[in-house]
């Protein structure tokens, strides 16, 4: 799609903001146009011909300057809006501009949040989904106007990193859900993901996905990790238990199913081939895990086999490798050495031919790292 951006030669700055925030997002070129007192009436014009979408930004000094009755000054976009292109011209007013209340058919914005209301525009034009349906709906954790304010100012105004504190698991959850419908219409996808381990391999796992790809938004639930690298043409929001804004929730019942049970669920819920997600998260394997091991060996080790298989031919080696190191001990333990043999095996293959393809597998997507 492309973008025309309409806008004073005295607005530089305003222009190089909208620049910033708007050059991550993937499929979108611009076509930019500076205007003065002396050749307003043609560029906009000739920018209100074309068919693709429009940014107007205005100031009082470039318009009072001008002269002319409104009717012909705002001619062309006037004539938008008789045609029914209205939906595809953003206004933006930089300062209080008397203009016909005709033009509030068409998107418009003015103030601080002017920033923040052409990202949105985009997005729609876009055809970006900014539904929310299946996020957690009923959920009740609600957020200060501060604190809604600054999680749009962190993570929408300058794409940084923004931190919630919460010390219930299950507020923290409800929290990221919300911050991600709050927060759906200015960007191009959300991607929400527990990171509560403490096994570095499987929480170096879950950070090495926050990777660059367009106007992201990552929601990480329960990190207490060292500083992460916010991606680039990304915001992070990281929701823990020390750290940031505290926000407000009800405990609730954290009743947990037995283990046997739920590693029995997670057991068929698991996939052996490539290219699938996990259906649940791996913070909960990783406690169920040890626990499991004590209670009943024989689906303790089903688990582990199936989850290992799992990280093998998704080629997550370090993930992969501490699946079955964990169970290769355990299976000494109990004095299984067919266990052990096999652990070995697949550990044997993982350690010589396992990082060497991951290596290949990130080589053909333009990073090396040999």
């Amino acid at each position: 799609m492309r973008l025309t951006i309409f806008y004073p030669e005295s607005s530089q700055e305003f222009a190089g903001q909208v620049k910033f925030q708007l050059q991550g997002i993937r499929g979108l070129d611009f076509t930019w146009v500076e205007t003065n007192v002396a050749s307003f009436r043609s560029d906009l014009e000739d920018a209100a011909e074309s068919d693709d979408p429009l940014i107007v930004v205005l100031s009082s000094g470039l318009v009072a300057g001008l002269g002319i009755a409104p009717r012909v000054l705002w001619a062309p976009l006037l004539k938008k809006i008789e045609e029914g292109d209205a939906g595809g011209v953003g206004l933006i007013l930089l300062d209080s501009i008397a203009t016909p209340p005709l033009l509030k058919k068409m998107k418009w914005a003015e103030g601080k949040v002017s920033l923040r209301a052409i990202q949105q525009w985009v997005m729609q034009w876009l055809g970006v989904e900014v539904s929310s349906s299946g996020w957690g709906n009923g959920l009740s954790v609600g957020f200060t106007s501060d604190q809604r304010e600054t999680l749009l100012e962190t993570l929408v105004d300058r794409q940084g990193m923004a931190e919630l504190s919460c010390p219930c698991i299950g507020t923290q959850t409800k929290a990221a859900f919300e911050a991600a419908r709050l927060l759906r219409p200015y960007f191009e996808s959300i991607t929400i993901r527990e990171a509560r381990q403490e096994i570095p391999a499987l929480r170096d796992a879950v950070i090495a996905e926050l990777r660059p790809g367009g106007r992201a938004l990552w929601i990480l639930v329960g990190y207490e990790g060292p500083p992460i690298q916010i991606p680039a043409d990304g915001s992070l929001l990281v929701i823990g238990r020390n750290t940031g804004m505290l926000i407000e929730g009800e405990p609730g019942d954290v009743t947990r199913l037995d283990e046997i049970l739920r590693a029995a669920a997670l057991i068929q819920m698991t996939p052996t081939v490539e290219g699938l997600e996990l259906p649940y998260s791996t913070y909960e394997f990783e406690v169920l895990l040890p626990e499991l091991f004590r209670r009943n060996w024989l689906i303790a080790e089903r688990l582990a086999r199936k989850a290992g298989s799992f990280f093998r031919v998704n080629h997550r080696v370090a993930e992969a490798i501490w699946v079955y190191e964990t169970l290769k001990e355990e299976a000494a333990a109990q004095g299984n050495s067919k266990c052990v043999t096999d652990c070995e095996s697949e550990l044997y293959w993982l350690r010589a031919g396992g990082i060497r393809k991951q290596q290949f597998l990130e080589a053909g997507q333009g990073s090396f790292n040999f």
